[in-house]
């Protein structure tokens, strides 16, 4: 890369003269141009060429609005980030975003045009770049209490060491295998842009239930199951949430019941699933996998009589990530109980007669497993008149060791809602 006492390019954006009228759109740029600087160019010479008076450290962060319409210098290192909020909350397809940082200084985000910075933001997805900015706070993004946002006219790079990190040995090889040429560095940060481009993703997954995936994905549930997928492509925006057909990948399924497994396949975010300031959801193909040594816990002895005693034959885990399959049946629930005060969601019309009890256990149990995942459980529903004797006991002790039996009253059920349902019978391990 260029070092610093090289030449250094000027990407330089002139904004229109007057402000976008539709908010929807960013300022249109009227000229844009590239310029050589000497490598000793300095912030101060920045702002005295572009007569800015003002620098982002001067802008307190309370005190945006009193800057309104005025043009600032920034400076500092900047990397690509996906913070689309306030009045800037919909430009995503048209714009990314980019953190600087300035060490003593509180961060600005600076929003940028996909169209007029292009060549910036490919060097940036190798990592961050020093830069001098010339920035607005447009009026017709302005809103109070938004921080430090703002709209970037002009970018100076600095100097950038950043090189492409080379990637998972794995993961080459699937691409290669499948003559995939995009992993998730290529869309992280455009994701509409990189809509229907199918791209390669490969990590240790765990199985999750539907409330962790964008809700433009739930429809899928009684056809396809999700896992939780930790691509190290990019620093800092690893999880993927994948839809995976359950017939086609029955095995996968069934082996990410017992424990988690390292994934390796082709993800698709279709277009028509696109949803703005979502999280990493896609639709997963020709998925390969190889199971962890370690597998989950099951069920105790003690647990195991039970549900012979009671006829039952699933577990939580069964039902949580297959609910449309199995409401109305049996399960067990097997753990720690907490007293909830108020009901979850689309069941808060019963909390006169009814109260919650949460249970979240790790499904490795007391394993010494490293692995970073998700810990989900249950949230069931027990009536007043019937179980006195546990809320009195969970008012008084906070928690009690309790096995249940429980079941997913289809009525109320929603997709993508996670653990709810009613229990039919408890019984407290002392």
């Amino acid at each position: 890369m260029k070092q610093a006492c090289l030449l250094l390019m000027t990407i330089i954006l002139l904004a229109a003269c007057s402000p976008a009228e539709d908010k929807g759109e960013a300022s249109q740029p009227q000229e844009k141009s590239e310029e050589e600087q000497p490598g000793d160019y300095t912030f101060d010479q920045f702002k005295e060429d572009r007569s800015l008076d003002i620098e982002g450290e001067d802008i307190s962060y309370a005190e945006e609005e009193n800057f309104v319409g005025e043009r600032f210098a920034v400076k500092g290192k900047a990397q690509l980030s996906r913070y689309y909020n306030y009045g800037y909350s919909d430009l995503e397809e048209t714009h990314f975003v980019v953190k600087v940082f300035n060490e003593g200084a509180i961060p600005w985000y600076l929003y940028l045009s996909r169209q007029e910075f292009s060549d910036f933001f490919q060097e940036l997805k190798k990592g961050p770049v020093d830069i001098y900015a010339d920035a607005v706070i447009p009026e017709e993004y302005y809103e109070v209490e938004q921080g430090h946002l703002a709209m970037a006219e002009e970018i100076l790079v600095r100097g950038s060491e950043a090189e492409w990190e080379p990637l998972d040995e794995e993961l080459v090889r699937y691409m290669n295998d499948h003559s995939i040429e995009l992993t998730a560095r290529d869309v992280v940060f455009d994701k509409k842009g990189m809509s229907d481009q199918p791209f390669a993703l490969s990590g240790i997954s765990q199985i999750v239930s539907y409330r962790h995936i964008d809700s433009e994905y739930r429809d899928l549930e009684p056809t396809h199951f999700v896992l939780e997928l930790r691509d190290d492509s990019v620093k800092d925006q690893q999880l993927w949430n994948v839809a995976l057909d359950r017939k086609e990948y029955r095995e996968l399924y069934e082996q990410a019941l017992k424990g988690m497994v390292q994934v390796s396949l082709t993800a698709v975010m279709p277009e028509d699933r696109f949803a703005l300031r979502k999280d990493f959801s896609a639709i997963g193909h020709d998925a390969e996998f190889e199971p962890l040594p370690e597998e989950y816990e099951s069920p105790s002895d003690s647990a195991q009589a039970y549900m012979k005693e009671r006829g039952v034959s699933l577990t939580g885990l069964d039902v949580l990530y297959d609910t449309s399959s199995h409401e109305g049946e049996p399960f067990l629930v097997e753990g720690t109980a907490e007293l909830r005060t108020t009901l979850p969601i689309g069941y808060q019309d019963l909390q006169d007669h009814y109260f919650e009890i949460n249970i979240v256990e790790d499904p490795y149990g007391d394993q010494p497993v490293l692995y970073a995942r998700a810990l989900e459980g249950w949230s069931l529903i027990l009536h007043r008149q019937k179980y006195p004797q546990i809320y009195e006991r969970l008012l008084n002790e906070e928690q009690l060791e309790v096995m249940v039996i429980a079941r997913v009253v289809a009525d109320r059920y929603e997709p993508g809602q996670g653990g709810v349902a009613f229990v039919e019978d408890i019984v407290v391990s002392d």
